[in-house]
């Protein structure tokens, strides 16, 4: 009973996201445009890759989600869509899946990495899925609500960020706008 209550808050807090219109309004936003990113470390689902965020040459885009979210769920092939966009104008997708039952993440992975590009994955120019434990990294952005999307400059700073079903469009937009 006590885990269908946590599951329960935790999808509020997912349902939240999707209906506040952006994060300078988000009361459980702890980072905003023009500051620069918090440095953390991550290592990828497979243990393969290490991603740190005080170690760029090129700008990225955060994706922050929990893989049990029906919202992350509807924008997460949206996200990894724009892999070779992002790549081909000099931006670093890092997708991390926070917290929460490390099973459904490592299903989620299999879900949408393994079955993207014909079950070549990573191969096929997707980006690994970082692993949060605990949260760490996550809390350094909000508090609460998913998904969240950052869009890091070259710099280190914030150049753009989004709380909720972000379309592709948008993301497109943010990347091509001047920093």
């Amino acid at each position: 009973m006590k885990r269908l209550g946590l599951t329960l808050l935790l999808l509020a807090g997912c349902s939240l996201a999707e209906r506040r219109q952006g994060p300078e309004n988000d009361p459980y936003t702890r980072v905003q445009v023009g500051e620069v990113v918090p440095e953390f470390e991550v290592t990828s689902t497979d243990g393969a890759k290490t991603f740190r965020s005080s170690q760029r040459v090129t700008g990225a885009l955060l994706y922050l989600l929990w893989s049990e979210c029906p919202t992350c769920r509807q924008q997460t092939p949206i996200t990894l869509s724009l892999a070779e966009f992002l790549a081909e104008n000099d931006v670093e997708l890092v997708c991390i899946a926070r917290g929460g039952e490390e099973n459904a993440t490592q299903a989620m992975a299999e879900e949408y990495w393994a079955s993207a590009g014909n079950g070549e994955g990573t191969e096929a120019g997707l980006p690994p899925l970082y692993y949060d434990e605990g949260r760490r990294v996550f809390d350094l952005f909000a508090s609460q609500g998913v998904p969240r999307l950052y869009l890091v400059g070259r710099d280190g700073r914030i150049r753009w960020q989004a709380v909720g079903l972000a379309p592709a469009d948008n993301i497109i937009q943010a990347v091509c706008r001047e920093p």
